[in-house]
C-alpha cells in the first residue's frame, strides 16, 4: 500500500478564508516587513529568524530590539531570488509587496503568510493571532494581544471624562498632508483621546491640507512626526509659518510629536505611539506617572 501523506503541522486560515499549510515547525523565518519583524520579535527567538529586510534598522518600531541583533542577517528587496537563497521555511508578507515574489516562494512550496487587512489595530491584533498560530508560539501571541489591549485600557481609563481635543495630524515635506478617517494611524489619535479634525472635512487615510483647510479646522492640537519633541522639523516648520500664527494649536503651544517608527507601525509597539501623544495631549492627566511602560505602568 501507497505510504499515507504525512499531515501538515499545522493549517492557517487567514482573513479571506486562504488556507496555508505548514509542514513543519518552521525554524527559518523571514519576514518581509517591519510591520511583521516586529511582531516576530515578540513571539519568537533569534536563532529562528532567517532574516529580516534592512529598513527595520530605521523604520521597525522595535528599535532596541534590532540594535541589540544585528546578526540577524539583513535583505534589501523583496525578490524570489533574494529569499530563495535564505532557505527560509515560512515568509511573512504583506498583500501590499510584490504579488509575483509571492507567487514564486509558494511556487517552491515555501509556506508564505501573506496578510490582506493589516492596517488598523483590529488588522493587528488578528496578525499577532496568526502569527502566533503559524509559528507555534500561541501562548505567547495571546500575551502580547493581551499586553496590548490591556496597555490601551489604561490609557483610556485616564482620559475618561475628559474632553476629546480636536487634533490635526500634518507632515510638510514639499507638499501638505494629514491622516483622514480609517486606518491605524487615525485610530491613534483617536485612542490618545483625540477627534481627528481632519475627518471633518472628509478626508481618509493619507490626504493633501492646505493651510487654508487648516485655518479653517483651526484645531486645538497639531500632531507631528519626529523624535525631537517641539523641537523637531516638523514641528518648527509649524510653529514658524505666518500664515498659521493665528491658530489656537500655535497660541497655546499644542504641538505633540512621535516618533515617526511608532505613529506608521503595524505592530503592538504602535501603542507606544498612543501613550506618547496622550501624554503630550493631557499632560495634566499624566503628571504623576510619566511612563507607562509596556505591560505595568512605572
Amino acid at each position: 500500500m501507497p505510504e499515507r501523506p504525512k499531515p501538515p503541522w499545522r493549517t492557517i486560515t487567514l482573513p479571506g478564508r486562504a488556507r496555508i499549510e505548514i509542514p513543519a515547525r518552521p525554524m527559518r523565518i523571514v519576514a518581509a516587513n517591519s510591520g511583521a519583524a516586529d511582531i516576530l520579535s515578540a513571539l519568537i527567538g533569534v536563532e529562528r529568524f532567517a532574516a529580516v529586510p534592512a529598513q527595520v534598522d530605521q523604520y521597525a518600531a522595535a528599535q532596541e530590539f534590532w540594535k541589540l541583533h544585528p546578526e540577524i542577517p539583513r535583505f534589501e528587496h523583496y525578490r524570489a531570488e533574494v529569499l530563495l537563497g535564505l532557505r527560509p521555511d515560512l515568509v511573512v508578507t504583506s498583500a501590499f509587496q510584490d504579488p509575483n515574489t509571492t507567487a514564486l516562494l509558494k511556487h517552491q512550496n515555501i509556506p508564505v503568510l501573506s496578510f490582506e487587512n493589516f492596517e488598523t489595530f483590529d488588522g493587528i491584533r488578528a496578525a499577532i493571532e496568526k502569527i502566533g498560530e503559524a509559528v507555534g508560539e500561541e501562548a505567547r501571541a495571546r500575551e502580547t494581544r493581551a499586553d496590548f489591549d490591556a496597555r490601551l485600557k489604561r490609557v483610556a481609563a485616564r482620559l475618561e471624562g475628559k474632553k476629546p481635543l480636536r487634533v490635526l495630524y500634518y507632515s510638510n515635506y514639499g507638499s501638505g498632508f494629514t491622516i483622514g478617517a480609517g486606518g491605524s494611524q487615525d485610530e491613534i489619535l483617536r485612542r490618545a483621546g483625540g477627534q481627528n479634525a481632519a475627518a471633518k472635512l472628509g478626508l481618509k487615510g493619507p490626504s493633501p491640507i492646505t493651510f487654508e483647510q487648516i485655518l479653517r479646522l483651526d484645531p486645538d492640537a497639531i500632531v507631528v512626526c519626529g523624535l525631537e519633541g517641539r523641537d523637531s522639523a516638523q514641528a518648527k516648520l509649524i510653529a514658524n509659518e505666518p500664515a498659521l500664527s493665528s491658530l489656537r494649536a500655535i497660541k497655546s503651544g499644542r504641538i505633540a510629536a512621535v516618533p515617526g517608527s511608532l505613529f506608521d507601525a503595524l505592530s503592538p509597539q504602535v501603542v507606544d505611539a498612543v501613550e506618547i501623544l496622550a501624554r503630550q495631549l493631557y499632560p495634566e492627566v499624566f503628571l504623576e506617572s510619566r511612563s507607562f511602560g509596556g505591560s505595568g505602568e512605572k
